[in-house]
């Protein structure tokens, strides 16, 4: 599935892009499922909620999530050759309740980690700033 010089450049720009039909709703669900039930939770009782979720799971569900459309999109959107990146094991799941994207965050990272590179060689140090 070839993306779009839009939705090239919308990712450029705000540093995300929704694309649909990338994971199969069927395979979604599976996986939203999973990850309900690692974090002990459930998805109608908010009282159940974790205050954030901070794990890798490596459950048949979740890796089933890196449709080949998605590895391809992912590949396409990092500008590497297509055989560079494989589906993982397993997955990182962060779940920090609610959510906030900011459009355009990106690139103040990626300022930040280039004015000093030898600091920020690791994304962990990143972070911490």
């Amino acid at each position: 599935m070839p993306l779009s010089p839009n939705q090239l450049d919308a990712y450029a720009r705000d540093g995300f892009v929704l694309i649909s039909g990338l994971i199969p709703d069927a395979s979604a669900a599976a996986a939203a499922d999973a990850m309900w039930i690692a974090m002990d939770a459930d998805p109608d009782d908010r009282t159940t909620w974790p205050e954030g979720y901070f794990q890798g799971l490596d459950d048949p569900a979740i890796v089933a999530c890196y449709t080949a459309d998605f590895l391809a999109a992912a590949t396409a959107l990092s500008g590497h050759p297509r055989d560079s990146i494989g589906a993982p094991g397993g997955a990182l799941a962060i779940n920090i309740f609610p959510t906030a994207v900011w459009p355009g965050s990106h690139q103040r990272i990626e300022a930040l980690a280039h004015s000093d590179e030898d600091k920020y060689e690791y994304m962990w140090a990143l972070n911490q700033d």
